[in-house]
């Protein structure tokens, strides 16, 4: 995979979650990042992910770790990220 379609993918991560407490989110959005961007994931976005979760504010925090329990296969990568927002 090309870098820019690795930069892409995330980047649609940061498009669902938003860029502050005040944007678009509804009880619709966890399954729509789970199943349209999360799934499409590979490890170097997994491990981007890993690295920069916890430097984030707290409501991007909450919105990435519902998104990561939605009805959706868990690998190794979910359980760590999920992990370490419960500490």
């Amino acid at each position: 995979m090309r870098n820019d379609e690795n930069e892409e993918i995330y980047e649609k991560l940061y498009s669902w979650i938003g860029d502050s407490e005040d944007s678009n989110w509804t009880e619709y959005s966890p399954e729509l990042v789970a199943k349209s961007v999360l799934i499409d994931f590979k490890d170097q976005q997994w491990e981007q992910l890993e690295r920069e979760v916890l430097h984030k504010p707290e409501y991007w925090q909450q919105r990435c770790a519902v998104s990561l329990g939605e009805d959706r296969p868990r690998n190794k990568n979910t359980e760590t990220i999920t992990f370490r927002l419960q500490l």
